[in-house]
């Protein structure tokens, strides 16, 4: 009888065993299927969201090179000369009407013109160097007036020599 029992006991164990291994296998799947499951769908998303990235709009230029200018600033409430400039720079037009901007060549000259007469572009303090933030804002408000302010997206200043 004690061998019977023995037997029994092992026959147990050996059941207990191999169900342990195989809910042990089961777990181990499950878990390996989740992981594996929740990173793929990780992936997808991040694709997506990389092709919902705004596209880069690249606005034809319409340039001015070499164009004199007499450039005044503002100090103690009236208006000094600060020199004459020879600037380079670009407006940026819309896309689709660049062919009706550019006509319009003329005008836009005689805008900067008057702009930079009447707006001090120089740096704080300074009276011999121009801010191109300031005066690149001042010439794109002077373009938005010649033609449809929607036309114009920006005007980037090139370049800035004093003229001795």
């Amino acid at each position: 009888m004690a061998e019977e029992e023995k037997k029994e006991e092992e026959g147990g164990n050996k059941t207990l065993l191999i169900l342990g291994i195989i809910i042990g296998i089961a777990v181990g799947g499950g878990a390996v299927y989740t992981f594996l499951g929740q990173q793929a769908p990780t992936a997808e998303v991040e694709e997506e969201v990389e092709e919902e990235k705004p596209k880069r709009i690249e606005y034809p230029n319409m340039e001015f090179k070499k164009v004199a200018v007499p450039v005044y600033t503002i100090r103690r409430g009236k208006p000094y000369e600060a020199g004459n400039y020879i600037l380079d720079f670009n407006i940026q037009v819309e896309p689709d009407h660049f062919d009706h901007v550019v006509k319009y060549r003329v005008e836009f000259q005689q805008a900067f013109l008057s702009a930079l007469n009447k707006n001090d572009v120089m740096q704080d303090g300074s009276m011999s160097i121009i801010d191109y933030n300031k005066a690149s804002s001042v010439l794109t408000a002077a373009a938005k007036r010649v033609v449809n302010a929607s036309y114009v997206h920006n005007v980037i200043i090139i370049n800035a020599v004093k003229v001795p």
